[in-house]
């Protein structure tokens, strides 16, 4: 989060869509067109335009997505980001080709596994529709992925848990690797969700979702090990690039242990712990964006998402990310965001 995050949020301020309104005394601001009903939800075959500064502390998860009801219980919901290389310039074809098909490959992946809590479905989709919000991502080698920045190495779940970011949800992790100045993990005021959330761990989350496979390897002289069960989201072994990785994997295994492989086994894993990527409050924050009635809990939880009671840390990258200085604080919110719960049901 150098200087070229602070040359994207220059770019992003002129060029990103962000016409907002405020929503739920100033917690939710969110712009919400084509609804032709007075409903809080959409009705079947509407759309909406969603182009949202979630908190009024944060602009690092402004969503940026078109919402779509079709029947059958079915959502989709299209993005349009614009990659931005290394250099700040517009990505050359062939980056932004290599960028499009590896982000259509995960969705493609997480897509099966996009479940709302009552077999509803959301489909991920990429689109250059000028109709949907478009949003700026620098494409840069990163040792941590951000939902403005990740790279062409970055992994499907890594990748799908930042594009969920634009759709409004907020991380729900302890915070440890953005410090203050005095070395502080700073949004100490966010309220932690559950360790298997796909906003919390992704890899975790995919690792115990949907039908798993179990890598074994083989040893000369030594008894089958095996590598930890992977779902079909983080690891599919006739893909090019995950063998390529599995490899390297297996190759300082053997290293080692100073020996030869006898057999690579792909094995059934069995079925995960959980059906869907999403937690059921996550699926209704997607799919009812301006419910405060469905995901008022959800709302005032996520809210002290990136916020913090850190006065010092008055660094012009945190005014630039986080909105006035004299807003660092809490907001108040029920006591119910002590229960990790709140990001789930």
């Amino acid at each position: 989060m150098g200087c070229d995050s602070y040359r994207l949020n220059e770019i992003e301020k002129s060029k990103v869509v962000t016409d907002n309104i405020e929503l739920n005394s100033k917690i939710r601001l969110a712009k919400l067109s084509h609804y032709n009903t007075s409903t809080c939800d959409l009705a079947v075959n509407e759309k909406a335009i969603i182009t949202e500064v979630k908190f009024e502390s944060s602009i690092y998860d402004k969503a940026a997505y078109r919402l779509t009801h079709l029947p059958n219980k079915q959502f989709v919901v299209d993005f349009n980001p614009k990659f931005v290389s290394a250099q700040g310039s517009v990505a050359d074809k062939k980056l932004d080709e290599l960028m499009r098909n590896k982000t259509n490959k995960c969705f493609a992946r997480a897509n099966e596994f996009m479940l709302g809590p009552n077999d509803e479905v959301i489909t991920l989709r990429l689109s250059e529709d000028r109709e949907v919000p478009s949003f700026l991502v620098l494409v840069e080698k990163t040792d941590r992925a951000y939902a403005h920045q990740f790279s062409t190495e970055t992994n499907c779940a890594a990748l799908v848990h930042e594009y969920l970011h634009r759709t409004g949800l907020v991380d729900e992790y302890r915070e440890k690797n953005v410090l203050d100045e005095q070395g502080r993990p700073i949004y100490n005021c966010r309220h932690v969700g559950p360790e298997d959330s796909i906003m919390s761990n992704h890899e975790l989350r995919a690792n115990q979702t949907g039908n798993l496979i179990l890598p074994v390897v083989t040893l000369k002289g030594y008894s089958p090990t095996d590598f930890g069960k992977r779902s079909a989201l983080t690891f599919d072994p006739n893909d090019s690039n995950d063998k390529q990785s599995f490899d390297a994997e297996v190759e300082r295994f053997r290293q080692k242990y100073k020996t030869e492989v006898v057999k690579v086994e792909f094995k059934d894993g069995g079925k995960g712990l959980h059906k869907s990527l999403l937690t059921a409050a996550q699926f209704r924050a997607i799919t009812s964006p301006r419910c405060e009635s469905k995901n008022s809990l959800y709302f005032m939880c996520a809210a002290n998402a990136y916020r913090t009671t850190y006065p010092d840390y008055t660094a012009e990258k945190f005014a630039l990310y986080n909105g006035k200085l004299g807003e660092l604080s809490c907001v108040p919110a029920p006591e119910q965001c002590k229960d990790p719960n709140w990001a789930v049901k």
